[in-house]
């Protein structure tokens, strides 16, 4: 199915329309003529340079390869293909801001307004939303699997149908929903026998005011893989990154530059858009940010940055983080040139469609994940680990560091890191889990205050109430110089007293090989404190009684566990299948398993690639089954 085409129609039935590339361009030209007749500019123009001296410009190709050829080598760990800097990340942005080549369409909704009582996606900060495979208003879900956007009429359960499809070509697209207006994120790539490096990251808006009917309103294409999306009240933020390379070209040094797309018109970046710190750190990561009004197509803008690596982000409600790992001179040792290992960090300010760049700092260890990183009352908290031990870092607005504690748990590595207000929760694992209670209200002196030690480690930490936080990881079984992971494992941690916290329930799932989508990706944990309601997608393994602790069990069974979830424990209310077993496919007899579940109401909607379900939250009993194939 061509990109934009949408197939209507309960059940995945009823009649396709589909948008061709003829179509489009014709359309497209159509959509120009009537935009000239009434006198509305399509440019794509750069704004004024920014005027902070620190900022620099590129004035031509020649001083831009001249630039990036500084530090030849990069290393092989780096998936955008840039060399990471020792101190600090050079940084610029031109401001990019388009007319809208489409007519936004404000259209008020024919469907019933929503249930007041529905979930949303687990989101580290609250008021940032984070870009997921689902998204629901309350009435509607949608669902990114395979190459395409699937809608389905969720409320009434009873009635719950497929009514229309989006397709997004390339690998499962992200989505986020605001308004009436859902952003497919998707990656693909341009002709990229062609182009090496070529991939691209599509933001395309459409009106699903009425669901049935989605329209495509919007689309822009920025260079690079996709790093992530944010909604932060009304602007999405999505973020790419991709490598820069010199190549000779006539006898000279040449920088090919990739181009941005905005309602089918096509610019090439030129070097006197790449904003950079000339700081001696030269960096050859091209990370682009998009904003995107969530009401005004015409309020969308684009920046540029020349960065030294971009692995991961981290997003309050009002600064952007970006980090990337590599080694830098170590001060400290003797002789201070030797290297070592650390993550450079770098602040945006994030103002409806303008990105104003802040700090750059560094901390030494490789952080974890985007919960190894919060900011709380202007300072950022760092949680990191090598392979030596774990620390946790207090920067101060400028990202210089005033306060740490180091050497928490030596030879051990870090599993999860969770920040809440004053305190922070590490987890370490070897053969045990030590499960650490730290003090980080004094920026300058963070410290550890408890230490529980426990069979089995914890991958995600989830705050049940500000004295007890949820972990969900695997169950291990003590070899003496190791340990074999075993079933899942959920734990309820006692923190009331934060010098002796406590594990005072747990509950493990299945033998050795169960995995649940939730230890990856805490999108996939659904927690309710006011409704006592906790849901995980798993996939059971089992092994034969007396089986040794290293039998990989066999998958038995596929589909989400549910929960009664209070400060004393876990209750299982039950379990809602998805899918038997099907013999014909040896290498995944049992499909792809939940991914995710939300609930509407009194109904609960476990997801899988293939199937949504509606089961009553009372009793347990299915309502209705929807394929999405």
């Amino acid at each position: 199915m061509a990109v934009g085409a949408v197939r209507t129609g309960a059940g995945g039935g009823g009649r396709e329309r589909r948008l061709t590339g003829r179509g489009k361009a014709c359309a497209l030209a159509v959509a120009s003529l009537l935009l000239a007749a009434i006198a509305v500019p399509v440019v794509l123009l750069l704004a004024a340079p920014s005027e902070d001296k620190a900022l620099r410009r590129f004035s031509s190709e020649a001083e831009l390869a001249s630039y990036l050829d500084r530090r030849p080598t990069t290393p092989p760990n780096d998936r955008s293909g840039a060399w990471f800097p020792p101190d600090r990340f050079p940084w610029g942005w031109p401001f990019f801001p388009f007319s809208s080549g489409l007519i936004a369409s404000g259209g008020t909704s024919e469907l019933p307004g929503p249930p007041a009582d529905f979930s949303v996606t687990n989101n580290q900060v609250e008021g940032v939303d984070e870009a997921d495979m689902l998204k629901t208003d309350g009435t509607y879900l949608y669902i990114a699997r395979n190459d395409e956007v699937v809608l389905v009429r969720a409320d009434p359960a009873e009635e719950a149908a497929v009514s229309a499809r989006i397709s997004a070509p390339g690998p499962a697209p992200d989505l986020l929903y605001a308004h009436g207006r859902l952003f497919v994120i998707s990656m693909d790539a341009e002709d990229s026998s062609m182009v090496p490096d070529a991939r691209r990251t599509w933001v395309r808006a459409y009106d699903v005011s009425n669901p049935a009917f989605p329209r495509l309103i919007e689309e822009s294409g920025i260079p690079g893989a996709y790093l992530g999306a944010r909604l932060i009240r009304d602007h999405v933020y999505v973020m790419a990154s991709k490598a820069l390379r010199v190549v000779p070209h006539d006898g000279a040094p040449a920088v090919p530059l990739p181009s941005l797309s905005r309602g089918g018109i096509t610019r090439p970046l030129q070097p006197r858009d790449i904003g950079y710190f000339d700081d001696g750190s030269p960096g050859k990561t091209l990370l682009t940010l998009l904003a995107a009004h969530t009401r005004k197509t015409s309020d969308w803008a684009f920046e540029t940055l020349l960065v030294g690596g971009a692995e991961d982000l981290y997003v309050s409600s009002g600064h952007l983080y970006v980090r990337g790992s590599g080694y830098r001179p170590d001060t400290s040792s003797s002789p201070a040139t030797e290297a070592r290992w650390g993550t450079s960090i770098h602040r945006i300010a994030l103002d409806g469609a303008r990105f104003r760049y802040e700090a750059s700092g560094w901390v030494p260890g490789q952080v974890l994940n985007q919960f190894a990183m919060d900011e709380y009352e202007g300072h950022l908290r760092v949680a990191t680990t090598d392979w030596r031990a774990t620390a946790v870092y207090v920067l101060d607005t400028s990202l210089e560091t005033v306060g740490s504690v180091e050497e928490i748990a030596p030879g051990e590595t870090m599993h999860s890191a969770r920040f809440a207000g004053d305190r922070a929760y590490l987890v370490t694992f070897k053969k045990i889990d030590p499960f650490f209670v730290l003090d980080v209200s004094d920026p300058s002196a963070p410290r550890v205050l408890g230490e529980l030690k426990i069979p089995g480690y914890s991958d995600y930490l989830h705050p049940y109430d500000e004295n007890h936080v949820i972990g969900l990881g695997k169950d291990t079984h003590d070899m003496g110089s190791f340990a074999w992971f075993q079933g899942v494992k959920l734990s309820l941690f006692d923190v009331r007293d934060l010098a002796n916290p406590r594990e005072v329930a747990s509950y493990v799932i299945g033998d050795r090989g169960t995995e649940s989508e939730a230890l990856r990706d805490h999108h996939a944990f659904l927690f309710s404190r006011e409704r006592n309601l906790l849901v995980i997608p798993i996939q059971l393994a089992e092994v034969p009684p007396g089986s040794e602790p290293s039998t990989h069990g066999q998958v038995s069974w596929v589909g989400a566990y549910v929960f009664h979830a209070d400060r004393t424990g876990f209750t299982l209310r039950g379990e809602v299948e998805h899918g038997a077993r099907d013999p014909t496919h040896a290498w995944n007899p049992y499909g792809t398993g939940v991914r995710r579940s939300l609930y509407i109401g009194d109904s609960l909607y476990t997801v899988s690639s293939d199937l949504v379900k509606a089961t009553d939250l009372g009793t347990l009993e299915e309502i209705r089954s929807v394929r999405l194939r």
